[in-house]
Order: structure tokens, then C-alpha cells, then sequence
């Protein structure tokens, strides 16, 4: 019964994010080569992510960055007690939001913090209950929202143990959460200088995704459901 003492409620930030509109993908590929590779291609990226964590030669398990896969789906956390930690798992969405939706797959997540269990094998709390109410209730578009509520403040709580100052925790802040229309925050992944190697890759990066979410609206015009979605994207990229 020891590992039951090992198991104990920590405070950590945790991210629920999957790729939506997954099953209509699924669908799609049945008659399309191309969407059954970006299907695979986007798995295998998943997979990858859980695997370098703990086993790859940049692994950072030891640290206490946790991950769990399973289909479409990512769960990634850290603990609170690391210095830096909401630093961390921003910086993660940042390049996971973009890697994947290069490969033609738009997330959609919750990001908060709070009582939670998450080793290799399971994950689980109050927490992880919240941002997957979160991803599967509030983002509602292609948005990782950031969670601002009183008791569970993501930003107000990377700031109590920031990476080197505060005030570079702050700074950076700025760059990676917005403000959406309906008051909501969200991963601001396309204005996030630090997810980029310079000026010219971010606004390549920006030019990609309004191409792509360009191509969604077009294509879905008689399914205002999933348009509205591609139509989101396209206004929120055309801004950044």
C-alpha cells in the first residue's frame, strides 16, 4: 500500500486541450488520403510529445512536467512549486497550438490551476475536472481559454513563483494571454514573440494560418457550425 502514500493532492497548473471537430475529421478521411495523413501525422505528434517527456533525450519528467495522451486528446501539467511553472506550460501550448495546427488540426483547451494527481499512468482532481469543463463547455472555438477565476487565477498564480523576475513573468504575460471579444482569455499562440525564432517566422506563421483558416470557411459554407469555428480563427489571425 505505499504507493498510496506516494499519491498525494499537489497544486499544479494543468491544460486539457484535444483537436477539434475530431470526429467530423475521422469522417472526412475515409474518402481522403490526405486528411487520413494528417489524421496519423497529428497522432504520431501527440504520442511523440508523451514520449520525449519521459523517455527522449530533452526529457523533463525529472522536473515534474507530466503528460497524458490518449486519441485526440493531451493532458500537461506542472507543479505549482517549480519556479517558472506557468512559464512553462504557456510556452508548451504556444508550440503545440501552432506545431499541430501546421499540420491541418485546430485545438481547442482550458488551461487552470488547482488540486490534482498526475503521474505517468493516471490523472485526476478538481482541477483536471475544470479544464476539461473548460475545453469542453466554454472554449467553444479553436482557443485554449485561460482560466481567471477568483479561486483558480492562472496568471495571478504564475506570478507568485515566476521563472526569474516578476517582472519578466509579467511581460511575458502580456504576450501570451488575450482578452477575447466575450471577455474570455485565451493563448494568444500567433503574438508570442517567445514561441518564435524571429519577426519573419512569426509572420509566416500568421500568413499559414489565416490561409488555413480561409480555406475552412470556404469549404464548410452550407455548415455554419463548423464555419463559425474556421471564421473565429480567421478573425483572431488577421489581428495578430
Amino acid at each position: 500500500m505505499d504507493y498510496i502514500k506516494e499519491c498525494q493532492y499537489e497544486e499544479r497548473f494543468i491544460a486539457f486541450i484535444d483537436i477539434l471537430g475530431f470526429r467530423n475529421i475521422i469522417s472526412e478521411s475515409i474518402n481522403s488520403p490526405e486528411v487520413l495523413q494528417d489524421i496519423i501525422d497529428s497522432l504520431e505528434y501527440v504520442y511523440e510529445e508523451r514520449e520525449d517527456n519521459y523517455n527522449g533525450k530533452l526529457a523533463q519528467s525529472f522536473i515534474g512536467r507530466m503528460i497524458s495522451t490518449f486519441s485526440d486528446s493531451m493532458i500537461i501539467s506542472y507543479p505549482c512549486s517549480l519556479s517558472g511553472a506557468g512559464y512553462y506550460i504557456l510556452l508548451d501550448l504556444v508550440f503545440i497550438t501552432n506545431d499541430l495546427i501546421n499540420i491541418g488540426m485546430m485545438l481547442r483547451g482550458g488551461l487552470t490551476v488547482g488540486k490534482v494527481i498526475h503521474t505517468e499512468k493516471y490523472s485526476f482532481g478538481p482541477a483536471m475536472n475544470r479544464a476539461y469543463e473548460l475545453e469542453s463547455k466554454v472554449a467553444v472555438y479553436p482557443r485554449i481559454i485561460v482560466d481567471s477565476a477568483q479561486d483558480k487565477n492562472v496568471i495571478k498564480e504564475a506570478l507568485k513563483n515566476p521563472l526569474n523576475e516578476k517582472v519578466f513573468e509579467e511581460k511575458y504575460l502580456d504576450k501570451v494571454i488575450r482578452k477575447d471579444e466575450d471577455g474570455l482569455c485565451f493563448v494568444d499562440f500567433l503574438n508570442s514573440s517567445l514561441g518564435f525564432d524571429d519577426e519573419m517566422s512569426r509572420n509566416e506563421q500568421v500568413k499559414r494560418v489565416i490561409d488555413f483558416a480561409d480555406s475552412g470557411r470556404k469549404k464548410y459554407t452550407n455548415d455554419l457550425r463548423i464555419k463559425s469555428k474556421y471564421e473565429w480563427l480567421y478573425s483572431y489571425s488577421t489581428k495578430s
